[in-house]
């Protein structure tokens, strides 16, 4: 009886330390790789095969002579078929990203700007940016730019 009872408690405290080591504790990046600063008021034009993107650069640290720490952008991408289009509003889930090096000219103090080469398939195409700090730290996505080509 007592051995039942023994193993009893024992298997209880093992399921009780097992379900409070579960969850979230914390933020799920290491210690000392947060990065803050984010594309605000991302706004693009499309034409002939070039995307160009541009923003303001806010956060701590924007605002110097040029924001500290950064070191490149990614660049997230989605296309839907006609017709098959999130509605507005709907969560963007973007499959994959392109990273860029960071250009002397893609961020200056305040603003952002970059040049990419897609080619235009017919449908809806979003678009959202990230800036890379150091040791290629992310920080937040951008607003979500949204382009709708005809068919050719």
């Amino acid at each position: 009886m007592r051995v039942r009872l023994a193993l009893g408690l024992l298997f209880f405290c093992c399921v009780a330390a097992a379900a409070a080591g579960c969850g979230k504790k914390g933020p799920p990046v290491a210690p000392g790789t947060r990065f803050d600063l984010l594309v605000a008021d991302l706004r693009g034009k499309w034409q002939e095969g070039v995307i160009e993107l541009e923003g303001r650069v806010v956060g701590e640290g924007a605002g110097k002579d040029r924001p500290l720490g950064i070191s490149g952008f990614r660049l997230f991408h989605v296309w839907y078929a006609p017709g098959e289009a999130p509605c507005e509003g709907c969560p963007i889930r973007y499959g994959g990203f392109q990273e860029e090096i960071l250009d002397p000219g893609v961020v200056d103090t305040l603003r952002f700007r970059c040049r990419v080469r897609l080619r235009a398939r017919p449908g809806t195409h979003f678009f959202a940016v990230a800036l890379l700090g150091e040791n290629r730290a992310m920080g937040p996505l951008s607003n979500n730019v949204k382009f709708t080509k005809g068919k050719r």
